[in-house]
């Protein structure tokens, strides 16, 4: 059976480690740490999950997910939004641009993982 494919963009290598140590041993991990263009990234590299920081430079996490759900190909591909800043307003926007989830940095690792196999699990049910 092949591994579900997940690609983490985040700007901090720190994270890039945690979250691929975290996962590598049931899912595909693809890391990008400086990506210029997010959907030639996702083109390129074709995941099952996205995982993305809301901070990037030049970036805006917010709008990137909220083009995702613009494009016919990334419509319904599974984000997760990544933050170290305000809990409240993640609360209250991550579901504004469709997100799936979030997670606050810094996180439990297990809870990474529960939240990435709960999308998987609701995405084949």
């Amino acid at each position: 059976m092949l591994k579900k494919r997940i690609l983490v963009i985040d700007d901090d290598q720190s994270i890039l480690d945690l979250i691929s140590a975290a996962l590598v041993t049931d899912f595909e991990m693809r890391t990008l740490s400086i990506c210029p263009d997010v959907f030639e990234a996702l083109e390129n590299i074709k995941p099952d999950l996205l995982i993305l920081d809301l901070k990037l430079p030049g970036s805006d996490g917010y709008a990137i997910c909220q083009k995702l759900r613009l494009h016919h190909a990334f419509s319904s591909l599974p984000v997760i939004l990544l933050t170290g800043v305000d809990l409240n307003a993640v609360k209250h926007n991550y579901k504004k641009v469709a997100a799936d989830d979030f997670l606050l940095k810094p996180f439990d690792p297990a809870t990474l993982v529960q939240k990435v196999e709960n999308l998987f699990s609701a995405s084949a049910g």
